[in-house]
């Protein structure tokens, strides 16, 4: 658990280091997310408070495409 202030310590902190691979990030974030996929039994479990599910992804980057041969790809 972190207070508000940690919190926007450690991400005013974060750089972009480069090697930023988008279609993987895109394509683990769908794989997470979907209903019918590996995480089904996850993603579908209803929620606690009786409310309903929302799916999002909210996809952050710094913008430029930068793959690496000894990375996921």
């Amino acid at each position: 658990e972190m207070s508000q202030a940690s919190f926007n310590a450690y991400a005013n902190g974060l750089s972009a280091q480069g090697n930023t691979y988008l279609d993987i990030g895109m394509l683990w974030g769908a794989r997470l997310s979907n209903p019918d996929g590996i995480w089904a039994d996850l993603v579908n479990e209803a929620p606690a408070n009786g409310g309903n599910v929302n799916r999002h992804i909210i996809y952050m980057t710094d913008g430029f495409q930068e793959a690496s041969n000894s990375i996921y790809g």
